[in-house]
Formats: structure tokens, sequence, C-alpha cells
């Protein structure tokens, strides 16, 4: 049982990670942007 409630924790860890990771990726974009326009 102890094995299993991890395996639920972490995924539910990794859900919430997510959103943090599109904001992460969508900041880079923007920078990646940016740094295209001014050269």
């Amino acid at each position: 049982r102890g094995a299993h409630r991890r395996r639920r924790g972490d995924q539910e860890a990794l859900r919430r990670r997510q959103p943090l990771i599109g904001l992460l990726r969508a900041d880079l974009k923007l920078k990646l942007k940016i740094v295209i326009l001014k050269m």
C-alpha cells in the first residue's frame, strides 16, 4: 500500500509542476522572440 500511495503522490506532483513548466517554456519562447527581433 505504501508504494502505491507514493506513486499517486508523484503523479500529483508532476501535474502541479506541469503549469510551471508551461510558463517557463512560454517565457523562453518570448525571450527568444525578443532576441530575434533585436537582431
